[in-house]
């Protein structure tokens, strides 16, 4: 059992890719003894090809455990999801598995925003605040670099199911100091003028780059893949400048 595909690379960055982050490979080898039971085979390969989430997982494993255990069989739990060894309830979708919308592997339709230069902006320009301020909930701001959009890279927003009233978004962005992208999921409110607002709906905002180099040690995990390190050794080369100039300089820089 894996946890996750890959995160980072050429293939993170295709549709396929973006799948596989998120849809680990599982094998299950079936007893011998087992496998001459006709019924439990069949609910295990008609499972095979349900939307499954960690819940179905875990209440397959309390599902053994019972069953080869008697002392166990009466036990009362409160499970959230259904053994794979048991005909899976339906229908099968994100909302009623409890799956976040960034672990979702059902299809959307979903329609590139990035033409709209407005709404890409001020999306772009929330999504970098956002990551900046959990920096500064964990005071991290003395040791991470004031990240701002990078003016040279694209920025990619999709709507999800357009038309729907539903205003989710994800976008994409790429950041100085270090050059990350960073991906996530945002939910637009309108005011009566039609003013936005804008929440981040994501668990998080994953990294589809490395950053090997750039962090500092010992932060909170969730906050590694953010923080370009303010320290001596990071220093890289400005395009417009043409040498090198540390994060410092850099964020200082007009956008």
């Amino acid at each position: 059992m894996g946890d996750h595909g890959p995160r980072y690379g050429k293939l993170r960055d295709t549709k396929v890719g973006m799948f596989e982050d998120n849809n680990p490979s599982m094998f299950f080898v079936v007893p011998e003894k087992i496998r001459a039971n006709k019924e439990i085979m069949w609910t295990l390969q008609t499972n095979s090809n349900q939307l499954l989430s960690h819940y179905d997982l875990y209440a397959t494993l309390v599902d053994i455990v019972r069953r080869s255990d008697p002392f166990q069989a009466n036990k009362k739990l409160i499970l959230h999801g259904t053994s794979f060894l048991e005909p899976l309830p339906q229908p099968r979708n994100c909302v009623d598995l409890k799956i976040p919308i960034e672990y979702c592997q059902c299809e959307f339709n979903k329609v590139s925003k990035s033409n709209d230069i407005m709404l890409t902006r001020s999306l772009a320009k929330f999504m970098v605040f956002t990551i900046n301020e959990k920096i500064r909930q964990h005071n991290y701001s003395h040791l991470c670099a004031f990240l701002k959009l990078d003016p040279r890279a694209s920025v990619e927003v999709e709507e999800f199911e357009p038309g729907s009233g539903l205003n989710i978004y994800q976008v994409t962005v790429q950041v100085q100091p270090g050059g990350g992208r960073f991906w996530g999921y945002f939910h637009a409110k309108y005011d009566k003028y039609g003013k936005p607002s804008y929440e981040l709906i994501s668990e998080s905002m994953p990294r589809l780059n490395t950053y090997g180099g750039q962090e500092c040690p010992d932060l909170h995990p969730m906050i590694t893949f953010y923080c370009y390190c303010r320290n001596e050794k990071n220093h890289f080369v400005d395009p417009k400048l043409g040498h090198r100039i540390d994060s410092y300089t850099y964020v200082n820089l007009t956008l």
